[in-house]
């Protein structure tokens, strides 16, 4: 009974992590749910820079965070797609070894961890570089630009104050 659990599970795991990399394939779709959420700090901010008044002091800064961001990123992103072709490829044998599944699980969570991490580090050190002023400016325009993503029908979660 163990065993069919836990062929289930990875049964549901696979078919949760095809979906997700065909929709990650296809143009304007979202990340899926084994991905990292983007935070406002994947946006590039030099699109707001007009609007922020930076200082070419500050768009070098942000320049050199992106770039540094962005390498890492490709670099993780790269690993994870193959550590995901690998899992695929070992769940379709005929007899998968169950400790490499584990073994590819952890290095996948060590993918998006990463991910996740060089992601909100970039946001710090963003924000480190902005005004407390341009900081309340870009997060106005990034919440202005989701709600045009998103469309103004959609409720989104509560908003308790």
């Amino acid at each position: 009974m163990k065993n069919n659990l836990a062929v289930f599970c990875i049964l549901c795991m696979l078919f949760v992590l095809s979906a997700h990399s065909y929709a990650g394939s296809r143009p304007g779709m979202g990340p899926g749910p084994f991905m990292p959420p983007m935070p406002p700090g994947h946006m590039s901010i030099l699109n707001f820079a007009d609007d922020l008044d930076l200082t070419s002091g500050q768009i070098e800064k942000l320049i050199v965070i992106e770039k540094e961001s962005k390498k890492v990123e490709e670099k993780v992103m790269s690993e994870l797609r193959a550590n995901m072709e690998d899992m695929r490829k070992e769940i379709d044998k005929d007899n998968p070894d169950g400790k490499k599944v584990d073994e590819l699980i952890n290095k996948i969570s060590e993918n998006h961890k990463v991910i996740m991490k060089n992601q909100f580090q970039s946001i710090i050190k963003i924000k480190s570089v902005l005004t407390k002023k341009q900081q309340q400016i870009l997060k106005e325009k990034i919440k202005s630009e989701s709600d045009k993503m998103m469309g103004k029908g959609f409720p989104g979660p509560p908003n308790y104050k």
